[in-house]
């Protein structure tokens, strides 16, 4: 199997910067595309498992990093960090390798961006899965992720320390192997210039959140009824972002939508065992 990791230069109004992504296979053998693109303060590694196996069923697989994420570039200005940027530097991406036949899963912040560009008139994008985001996000999860960023950037002195942590906090996935949280975890770390370990995001994402707090659900109807590709919609049974009134009312506005619900997981599921993989391709593999 061939994997190739590489750096897309970008730009918007204010600034260059950089989008890392991991490309699985060689496209000019592979006739189908699969776009995975993680959730808020995530990165590209969480979806080696789904990469791996759909290049051995011939899809060219791409995986990126979004700004301020994983090994892309952090923005000078964190306040243009924004869901529209994100959703523009995947269609750069798109555009600049020339990606066809494209079937797109996103987790959280990753699917929403895939909503905004499945919801263009006459879109690339042929199969839309979304994990765990739908057309309106409950208040009370969104609360419960940001009150746990903020702009001070812990840093720990052992790997054992931010191990420990990142395993606490992120016990809303449910069950995973030992192995599947030993993964997880080393792929969201790294060192500092101080030689500590910390989380591998930007901090100030945490901004991204201001105007986002609002008293209602977060709505992205306006996106959702412009969708007319099919769309998987998967739900975890405890998830605090998507409710199942939510995918229920998405269902009725779109009765070709397709859901299923992960059973003992939360926000977001991570798609990793046979039967998350075999899901997916029943669902995706018809385009071929």
């Amino acid at each position: 199997m061939i994997i190739q990791s590489n750096y897309m230069e970008c730009t918007n109004t204010h600034e260059n910067y950089r989008i890392y992504y991991t490309a699985y296979g060689i496209q000019d053998d592979l006739p189908n595309t699969l776009i995975c693109v993680h959730g808020l303060g995530r990165n590209n590694q969480d979806y080696e498992y789904i990469a791996r196996h759909f290049v051995n069923l011939g899809y060219y697989v791409i995986t990126p990093d979004l700004i301020g994420h994983g090994n892309s570039s952090y923005l000078n200005n964190p306040s243009y960090y924004s869901i529209q940027g994100c959703a523009g530097d995947i269609m750069q991406l798109i555009t600049k390798l020339k990606l066809k036949n494209i079937s797109y899963i996103g987790t959280s912040l990753g699917g929403i961006v895939g909503m905004l560009l499945s919801a263009i008139p006459n879109s690339l994008i042929q199969k839309l899965i979304l994990n765990d985001i739908g057309a309106e996000i409950n208040q009370q999860g969104l609360r419960r992720i940001a009150s746990s960023y903020t702009l001070i950037q812990p840093e720990y002195d052992s790997y054992y320390d931010i191990y420990k942590d990142l395993y606490y906090y992120s016990q809303a996935i449910g069950k995973l192997p030992k192995e599947v949280w030993d993964k997880y975890i080393s792929s969201s770390v790294q060192k500092n210039i101080n030689g500590k370990y910390v989380i591998k995001k930007d901090v100030n994402l945490a901004l991204s959140f201001e105007g986002t707090m609002q008293n209602d659900n977060f709505s992205l109807w306006d996106y959702w009824l412009q969708i007319q590709i099919p769309t998987l919609v998967i739900r975890g049974e405890n998830s605090d972002i998507l409710s199942h009134d939510t995918v229920i009312k998405m269902k009725e506005t779109n009765k070709s939508m397709q859901n299923v619900e992960i059973k003992a997981t939360g926000h977001a599921p991570f798609l990793f065992n046979t039967e998350h993989l075999c899901l997916l391709e029943k669902f995706i593999k018809p385009l071929a």
